[in-house]
């Protein structure tokens, strides 16, 4: 599976992925395909997070009710950018005069200036 590529990947009904189940449905699931999910990794060595996707593609069929939940981990952007926005935000906003500010002034403030943008 070539890096970046999409994954189209349908999972078993009676998995994870589907929304008519209970959490407790869905553990039990998880639970009964857990002897598989151990003996597929057993000797695995994964050093990086693109040989976890690689190795995933291949046991989506054998392990259809691990695979949405793993799916849906490794497939997170963790990202710093939301943060940044918000500090350079409050920077911009407030001088260093204003440092001592309550924090929840500080923090109405941004919600009104966030909330001008959505009127």
């Amino acid at each position: 599976m070539p890096c970046g590529s999409a994954v189209d990947v349908t999972f078993s009904s009676h998995c994870v992925g589907s929304p008519h189940f209970s959490l407790l449905e869905q553990q039990h699931s998880l639970n009964a395909e857990l002897p598989d999910y151990v003996t597929a990794t057993q000797d695995v060595v994964v050093a990086s997070e693109e040989e976890k996707v690689k190795w995933w593609y291949p046991q989506v069929e054998r392990l259809s009710c691990w695979s949405a939940p793993v799916r849906q981990v490794l497939l997170v952007q963790p990202s710093s950018a939301a943060t940044e926005r918000a500090f350079s935000s409050l920077l911009a906003a407030f001088r260093h005069q204003q440092d001592s500010a309550l924090a929840d002034y500080l923090e109405a403030s941004k919600i009104l200036q966030y909330n001008e943008h959505l009127c």
